[in-house]
């Protein structure tokens, strides 16, 4: 008599992937980016605060409608809580003091903002060029 092969069984689907805690991570930094508390974000979704902090922890999933709706408050791409298009999943880490500038840029005026761009732009510009030589003489020379 002939055996059938053994089934091994599928993993909990329900269960939390590393997966599911990056998009978790993303929804927190989104949700920081914009300046929202969770009660704010959970208020625009009809849920409560409680459920956003379970989102964020990734202690529950988020369906891919939620999913659509965060997106959708948080002005954001749905595509930004699934990685980069090369399929890498690493979660973009943003230090406290990286994520605090950020808040206090958004909280400036536009025009304040622009004119904060521009001088960072030129000082990254400037960083990037070689030195210019030097037009003092060296006295030890």
């Amino acid at each position: 008599m002939k055996t059938s092969p053994k089934i091994e069984p599928v993993q909990n689907t329900r269960a939390v992937s590393d997966f599911d805690k990056i998009i978790a991570e993303r929804i927190r930094l989104a949700r920081l980016a914009k300046g929202l508390s969770q009660e704010r974000l959970g208020e625009a979704l009809g849920v409560t605060f409680q459920q956003v902090q379970k989102y964020e922890k990734g202690v529950n999933r988020v369906s891919a409608g939620r999913l659509h709706q965060i997106a959708a408050v948080l002005d954001c791409d749905i595509s930004y809580f699934f990685g980069d298009p090369q399929g890498s999943t690493e979660s973009p880490s943003l230090s406290p003091g990286e994520l605090q500038l950020l808040m206090r840029m958004r909280s400036l005026q536009p025009d304040v903002r622009k004119a904060l761009h521009r001088l960072l732009d030129q000082m990254v510009s400037n960083d990037r060029a070689p030195p210019a030589p030097s037009t003092e003489t060296d006295p030890n020379a």
